[in-house]
């Protein structure tokens, strides 16, 4: 049995097509490859340590879809846009050792954790992480830590955008938002314009999809503004200006702090903050999800603020809202 599942890993590995069709799964579906011997010992440590982003909609929801398969399942999930082979050599396994083994011969791997690219499919991430035992597993935890899930948050961001950009793109919008705010997005052709505002003291574009008279109530919102005013990097600081300018626009909308989280990244033009948190809509007894970004100008202090929204009553939001950061994501960073 063993000899035979060796035999079809082989063929797997040295099988690879010229050129590669697009990669499969959802976005976020991560495909974890190890043995039953392995998984036993290392899933609880995976568990609590790495893969826990969750976003709260409010229910939580794990941002990564973890789909544990044995090596001789591998081959019903090669084409998948996100997989890690995980192996410790003790206990011994020879599958995945194996897997892991040709991997390194046919790319001249020489340490581990690496990242392979574009292997089977396009657009596809693969991770290997090789340990001689749990114990040097755990020891090397903290080092690999923040390399491995920046890797993977990365891939899922650029491969949700590149999927999201099949869709026909709203020229006339994003020629709009571009005029208004020197600043280019991508939009799906069924986004529409639901108010705008060019005063000298206010000064927005409320974009919306979907249908708040549906049965559902199925929709989302986005909305670009500038924002006036210095920018604090104070937590407290940044989510009252966060419910102030959400109020601007739509008075009767409160940020929820609960749940919140805030995060802070650069570019050459921007000192950007990022927040996700929830809503609560008291005009249409509703709620949901909202992500903000507030982009602080490093050049010419035109500062702004962008806001992302989502209601879907009942049905999962993650898909919705992390289409909202993607346009913005993929746009600035």
């Amino acid at each position: 049995m063993h000899k035979g599942i060796i035999f079809l890993l082989i063929l797997i590995l040295i099988s690879c097509e010229s050129k590669l069709d697009d990669s499969k799964g959802k976005f976020n579906d991560l495909v974890i490859i190890s043995s039953l011997e392995d998984r036993t010992i290392l899933e609880e440590i995976i568990d609590n340590n790495i893969f826990l982003d969750t976003i709260f909609t409010p229910e939580p929801e794990p941002l990564l879809n973890k789909i544990w398969i044995k090596p001789e399942q591998f081959k019903f999930y090669k084409n998948y846009s996100n997989l890690v082979f995980i192996s410790i050599s003790d206990p011994i396994d020879q599958t995945i050792d194996l897997l892991i083994d040709q991997f390194s011969k046919n790319h001249q791997i020489k340490s581990f954790p690496v990242i392979l690219n574009d292997v089977y499919s396009s657009n596809q991430s693969i991770i290997i992480i090789k340990e001689n035992n749990q114990s040097l597993f755990k020891n090397t935890l903290d080092s690999t830590l923040v390399y491995i899930n920046s890797a993977i948050k990365k891939h899922i961001n650029h491969l949700y955008y590149k999927r999201y950009k099949n869709f026909k793109s709203d020229t006339v919008i994003a020629n709009l938002v571009h005029k208004l705010f020197n600043q280019s997005f991508y939009f799906r052709d069924d986004f529409k314009i639901i108010a705008q505002e060019e005063s000298n003291n206010l000064k927005y574009l409320w974009l919306g999809r979907g249908d708040i008279y549906s049965e559902n109530s199925n929709y989302q919102w986005f909305i670009i503004k500038d924002l006036i005013g210095s920018v604090s990097e104070d937590n407290i600081n940044l989510l009252n200006l966060i419910d102030s300018n959400i109020n601007e626009i739509i008075d009767d909308i409160e940020v929820v702090s609960k749940y919140s989280k805030f995060s802070i990244k650069e570019t050459n033009d921007y000192k950007i903050y990022k927040f996700n948190g929830l809503y609560n809509h008291y005009g249409y007894k509703t709620g949901g999800p909202l992500v903000s970004f507030i982009l602080k100008d490093k050049n010419d202090k035109k500062n702004k603020i962008i806001f992302g929204m989502v209601n879907a009553p009942g049905q999962s939001k993650l898909n919705s809202i992390k289409e909202l950061e993607s346009i913005v994501i993929n746009s600035i960073f």
